[in-house]
Protein backbone atom coordinates (compact mmCIF):
# COMPACT_ATOMS: atom_id res chain seq x y z
CA UNK A 1 0.00 0.00 0.00
CA UNK A 2 1.28 3.47 -0.89
CA UNK A 3 -0.33 6.64 0.37
CA UNK A 4 0.85 10.25 0.19
CA UNK A 5 -0.78 12.67 2.60
CA UNK A 6 -0.20 16.00 4.30
CA UNK A 7 -1.84 15.10 7.60
CA UNK A 8 0.15 13.62 10.51
CA UNK A 9 -0.36 9.92 11.19
CA UNK A 10 0.29 7.40 13.94
CA UNK A 11 2.81 4.76 12.82
CA UNK A 12 1.64 2.35 15.52
CA UNK A 13 -1.95 2.60 14.33
CA UNK A 14 -0.90 1.96 10.72
CA UNK A 15 1.12 -1.11 11.71
CA UNK A 16 -1.80 -2.41 13.78
CA UNK A 17 -4.13 -1.99 10.79
CA UNK A 18 -1.70 -3.81 8.48
CA UNK A 19 -1.20 -6.73 10.86
CA UNK A 20 -4.74 -7.10 12.25
CA UNK A 21 -5.76 -10.74 12.09
CA UNK A 22 -2.59 -11.80 10.27
CA UNK A 23 -0.10 -13.81 12.33
CA UNK A 24 2.08 -14.73 9.32
CA UNK A 25 3.69 -11.31 8.92
CA UNK A 26 7.44 -11.57 9.51
CA UNK A 27 8.53 -7.97 9.09
CA UNK A 28 7.48 -4.48 8.14
CA UNK A 29 9.72 -1.87 6.53
CA UNK A 30 8.94 1.80 6.14
CA UNK A 31 10.51 4.90 4.64
CA UNK A 32 9.94 8.42 5.86
CA UNK A 33 11.21 11.22 3.65
CA UNK A 34 11.06 14.96 3.30
CA UNK A 35 10.51 17.01 0.17
CA UNK A 36 13.41 19.33 -0.63
CA UNK A 37 12.94 22.86 -1.93
CA UNK A 38 14.41 22.63 -5.44
CA UNK A 39 13.91 26.26 -6.32
CA UNK A 40 12.11 26.86 -9.61
CA UNK A 41 10.72 23.34 -10.06
CA UNK A 42 6.99 23.62 -10.85
CA UNK A 43 6.13 19.98 -11.56
CA UNK A 44 7.67 16.54 -11.62
CA UNK A 45 6.56 13.34 -13.34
Amino acid sequence: MIRVQREPFDVGREIAALTAGNTRIGGIASFVGLVRDLGGLHSMT
